[in-house]
């Protein structure tokens, strides 16, 4: 059996699509310049797991995820991702059956986003600008990938969790 290697900028733009699709997932409005100020609050909190040499060995994985999830997690509202993801159906859902899907599409989430994560190996992210339009953010970012390649992407305040809000 060979040993499949993936190149760098394929992880890179792996890495940054899957933090980036993270951000990407969930509402809520935030005051001007919050939000670039969480998404690089909880980006420099990922990179700093990721960077963790403690934390980088395989035999460590299920710890370094742990406290991916802790640094991630806080900043989505999965049952409002959920919600939008069912649309119309959600409404004729059981509050079981809706607290079913939240944990199901929260696992989905994870499963389909870490290892991306984790395939980040150094590259540098670029606030760009924040504009706000009405009681909504977006954040440009531009991912530094190495031969001065960049990857860029807008983050909108409607997928993120609005700073302070109760999660109960």
């Amino acid at each position: 059996m060979t040993k499949r290697t993936v190149p760098k900028q394929a992880r890179c733009c792996s890495f940054a699509c899957g933090i980036l699709a993270i951000f990407l997932l969930t509402p809520s409005p935030l005051q001007a310049g919050a939000m670039t100020d969480q998404i690089r609050a909880a980006v420099e909190k990922v990179v700093a797991i990721l960077r963790d040499s403690y934390l980088k060995p395989d035999a460590r994985k299920n710890e370094r995820q742990t406290k991916l999830r802790q640094a991630i997690e806080p900043n989505f509202d999965f049952e409002e991702m959920a919600k939008r993801s069912l649309g119309s159906h959600w409404q004729s859902r059981s509050p079981e059956e809706q607290a079913r899907f939240v944990t199901l599409f929260t696992n989905l989430l994870e499963a389909s986003y870490l290892d991306k994560i984790e395939s980040y190996v150094g590259e540098k992210f670029v606030f760009v600008r924040e504009t706000q339009d009405r009681e909504f953010s977006e954040v440009a970012i531009k991912l530094l990938i190495r031969r001065e390649r960049k990857f860029r992407s807008t983050i909108s305040s409607v997928l993120l969790k609005e700073i302070g809000r109760s999660t109960t």
